[in-house]
Protein backbone atom coordinates (compact mmCIF):
# COMPACT_ATOMS: atom_id res chain seq x y z
CA UNK A 1 0.00 0.00 0.00
CA UNK A 2 2.75 2.11 0.77
CA UNK A 3 4.17 1.37 -2.35
CA UNK A 4 1.51 2.10 -4.43
CA UNK A 5 0.37 5.62 -2.31
CA UNK A 6 4.90 6.51 -3.26
CA UNK A 7 4.20 5.94 -6.91
CA UNK A 8 0.96 7.82 -7.13
CA UNK A 9 2.74 10.75 -5.55
CA UNK A 10 5.63 10.04 -7.81
CA UNK A 11 3.52 10.71 -10.96
CA UNK A 12 1.87 13.45 -9.82
CA UNK A 13 5.05 15.37 -9.24
CA UNK A 14 6.11 14.09 -12.32
CA UNK A 15 2.97 14.92 -14.26
CA UNK A 16 3.08 19.00 -12.50
CA UNK A 17 6.93 19.09 -13.77
CA UNK A 18 5.82 18.60 -16.96
CA UNK A 19 2.84 20.50 -16.92
CA UNK A 20 4.98 23.36 -16.04
CA UNK A 21 7.78 23.06 -18.17
CA UNK A 22 5.04 22.47 -21.27
CA UNK A 23 3.20 25.88 -19.99
CA UNK A 24 6.11 27.62 -20.05
CA UNK A 25 7.31 26.34 -23.03
CA UNK A 26 4.15 27.18 -25.51
CA UNK A 27 5.48 28.81 -28.77
CA UNK A 28 2.29 29.29 -31.92
CA UNK A 29 4.43 28.90 -34.87
CA UNK A 30 2.97 30.57 -38.04
CA UNK A 31 4.25 29.25 -41.25
CA UNK A 32 4.09 30.46 -44.89
CA UNK A 33 3.38 28.99 -48.00
CA UNK A 34 6.25 29.01 -51.00
CA UNK A 35 5.43 28.06 -54.47
CA UNK A 36 7.84 27.40 -57.51
CA UNK A 37 8.37 26.28 -60.56
CA UNK A 38 12.49 25.54 -61.07
CA UNK A 39 14.50 24.60 -64.17
CA UNK A 40 17.85 22.43 -64.06
CA UNK A 41 19.64 22.82 -67.03
CA UNK A 42 22.63 19.64 -66.92
CA UNK A 43 23.49 18.61 -63.47
CA UNK A 44 26.66 19.34 -61.84
CA UNK A 45 28.59 16.31 -63.38
CA UNK A 46 28.52 17.99 -67.25
CA UNK A 47 29.21 21.97 -65.86
CA UNK A 48 32.44 21.00 -66.93
CA UNK A 49 31.84 19.57 -70.45
CA UNK A 50 29.60 21.94 -71.36
CA UNK A 51 29.60 25.12 -69.10
CA UNK A 52 25.93 25.36 -68.47
CA UNK A 53 25.17 26.57 -64.96
CA UNK A 54 21.92 26.58 -62.70
CA UNK A 55 21.40 30.13 -63.49
CA UNK A 56 22.24 33.32 -61.80
CA UNK A 57 19.34 32.89 -58.48
CA UNK A 58 19.87 29.14 -58.46
CA UNK A 59 22.40 26.97 -57.36
CA UNK A 60 22.00 22.96 -56.27
CA UNK A 61 22.54 19.44 -56.58
CA UNK A 62 20.86 16.06 -57.26
CA UNK A 63 22.57 13.20 -55.46
CA UNK A 64 21.47 10.30 -57.17
CA UNK A 65 22.18 6.28 -55.42
CA UNK A 66 20.47 3.18 -56.67
CA UNK A 67 19.84 0.28 -54.42
CA UNK A 68 18.26 -3.32 -55.16
CA UNK A 69 14.63 -4.03 -54.15
CA UNK A 70 13.48 -6.44 -52.26
CA UNK A 71 12.41 -8.11 -56.08
CA UNK A 72 16.11 -7.26 -57.59
CA UNK A 73 15.08 -4.45 -59.13
CA UNK A 74 17.45 -1.26 -59.50
CA UNK A 75 15.87 1.80 -57.45
CA UNK A 76 17.05 5.01 -57.88
CA UNK A 77 16.76 7.71 -55.16
CA UNK A 78 17.79 11.84 -55.12
CA UNK A 79 18.97 13.67 -52.55
CA UNK A 80 18.92 17.17 -53.80
CA UNK A 81 19.41 20.58 -52.13
CA UNK A 82 18.07 23.91 -53.92
CA UNK A 83 20.75 26.96 -52.71
CA UNK A 84 19.48 30.22 -53.54
CA UNK A 85 21.42 33.30 -54.27
CA UNK A 86 19.56 35.88 -51.95
CA UNK A 87 20.36 37.39 -48.97
CA UNK A 88 19.13 34.93 -46.56
CA UNK A 89 21.74 32.24 -48.30
CA UNK A 90 18.55 30.19 -48.40
CA UNK A 91 18.03 26.30 -49.17
CA UNK A 92 15.59 23.31 -49.37
CA UNK A 93 16.36 19.75 -49.85
CA UNK A 94 14.52 17.39 -51.46
CA UNK A 95 14.58 12.87 -51.60
CA UNK A 96 12.33 10.38 -53.10
CA UNK A 97 12.66 8.44 -55.59
CA UNK A 98 14.16 9.12 -59.50
CA UNK A 99 12.73 7.65 -62.72
CA UNK A 100 14.35 9.43 -66.03
CA UNK A 101 10.50 8.60 -67.45
CA UNK A 102 8.47 9.27 -65.20
CA UNK A 103 7.58 12.51 -63.18
CA UNK A 104 7.90 11.53 -59.52
CA UNK A 105 6.86 13.08 -56.39
CA UNK A 106 9.94 14.25 -54.02
CA UNK A 107 9.55 15.63 -50.09
CA UNK A 108 10.80 18.77 -49.02
CA UNK A 109 12.62 17.48 -46.21
CA UNK A 110 13.72 20.79 -44.94
CA UNK A 111 15.19 24.31 -45.58
CA UNK A 112 17.77 27.08 -44.21
CA UNK A 113 17.06 31.11 -44.28
CA UNK A 114 13.93 31.87 -45.16
CA UNK A 115 12.60 28.57 -45.76
CA UNK A 116 13.50 27.52 -41.93
CA UNK A 117 11.71 24.51 -41.30
CA UNK A 118 10.29 23.83 -44.65
CA UNK A 119 8.21 20.83 -45.42
CA UNK A 120 6.16 19.63 -48.98
CA UNK A 121 6.42 18.34 -51.90
CA UNK A 122 8.06 18.10 -55.43
CA UNK A 123 7.65 16.88 -58.53
CA UNK A 124 10.39 16.16 -60.92
CA UNK A 125 9.49 15.92 -64.62
CA UNK A 126 12.01 15.50 -67.65
CA UNK A 127 11.41 18.02 -70.05
CA UNK A 128 14.57 17.92 -72.55
CA UNK A 129 15.62 14.03 -72.05
CA UNK A 130 18.86 14.08 -74.20
CA UNK A 131 22.08 11.34 -73.01
CA UNK A 132 25.01 12.69 -74.81
CA UNK A 133 23.87 16.48 -74.01
CA UNK A 134 23.26 18.08 -76.67
CA UNK A 135 21.26 19.28 -76.48
CA UNK A 136 21.76 19.68 -72.82
CA UNK A 137 19.01 17.70 -70.64
CA UNK A 138 16.31 19.74 -68.53
CA UNK A 139 14.28 18.67 -65.80
CA UNK A 140 11.45 20.51 -64.34
CA UNK A 141 10.80 20.90 -60.44
CA UNK A 142 7.04 21.80 -59.68
CA UNK A 143 7.52 22.61 -56.01
CA UNK A 144 4.86 23.66 -53.11
CA UNK A 145 6.00 23.99 -49.19
CA UNK A 146 5.56 25.57 -46.33
CA UNK A 147 8.58 26.74 -44.06
CA UNK A 148 8.70 28.83 -40.82
CA UNK A 149 7.21 32.31 -40.98
CA UNK A 150 10.24 33.86 -38.66
CA UNK A 151 13.72 32.04 -40.21
CA UNK A 152 15.51 30.23 -37.12
CA UNK A 153 18.28 32.81 -36.37
CA UNK A 154 21.34 31.22 -34.03
CA UNK A 155 24.62 32.92 -32.89
CA UNK A 156 28.09 31.35 -34.10
CA UNK A 157 30.13 29.30 -31.53
CA UNK A 158 33.56 30.23 -31.02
Amino acid sequence: MAASIKLMVMLTLAFALLASVHSAGNINLEYKQFDFQLREIQTPETFLLTGTTFGSELVGFCFVTAGLTVTGQIQFECLGTFIFNDAHNSSFSVTGPVNPNVPLDLAVVGGTGRFSGATGVAIRSVIVDSPTNVPPSIFAFNVRFFALARSIKLAALG
